[in-house]
């Protein structure tokens, strides 16, 4: 459809970040991507499971980003910080 080439490169469906003990040498453990795919994969999906990989995209934000994730999951955790930045149970009513 394209017409073009592309290059293909070796791609883990399941990655290190997610299973550092997958064997390399599997065949089954391996796909063909382009390097465009492979960059837009960058360890975010596990292909054997189809879940994301939360750890590797929190990794990969911006400093910013992983504040507010931080402080949504303080909260979401029953937790808040103080303005020194002291993070305590929240108390309950």
């Amino acid at each position: 459809m394209g017409g073009g080439r592309v290059k293909l490169t070796p791609d883990h469906k399941r990655p290190h970040a997610v299973d550092a003990e997958a064997d390399p040498r599997n065949a089954e453990q391996w796909q063909a991507l382009c390097g465009r795919h492979q960059v837009m994969k960058k360890n975010y999906w596990d292909n054997l499971t189809g879940k994301i990989n939360a750890y590797a995209v929190i990794q990969a934000a911006a400093e910013p980003e992983k504040r507010r994730v931080f402080l949504f999951l303080v909260e979401f955790f029953g937790y808040i910080m103080d303005r020194k930045g002291v993070i305590r149970r929240r108390e309950r009513p």
